[in-house]
């Protein structure tokens, strides 16, 4: 599957909503490479939020990036 991409792929990118669990495995199986999940309603707070490209755990879309502070 990579290969059919380039063959360049470095990662991936999922965004909006969190994967299933099993999905993202199967996918992080197929493409060869780390997927990163990310978080944050588009017109609010788009992209805050993003899981580490080689966290082994799935299941979470990791914490706040480093410009981003959250108050609640």
């Amino acid at each position: 599957m990579k290969a059919l991409l380039g063959g360049n792929v470095r990662f991936m990118l999922t965004a909006s909503a969190p994967i299933e669990p099993d999905v993202l495995e199967l996918l992080k199986i197929c493409f060869c490479c780390p997927f990163l999940e990310g978080y944050g309603l588009t017109e609010t707070s788009g992209g805050s939020s993003v899981s580490w490209p080689n966290d082994p755990v799935v299941g979470h879309v990791g914490g706040p990036l480093p410009c981003v502070k959250w108050r609640l």
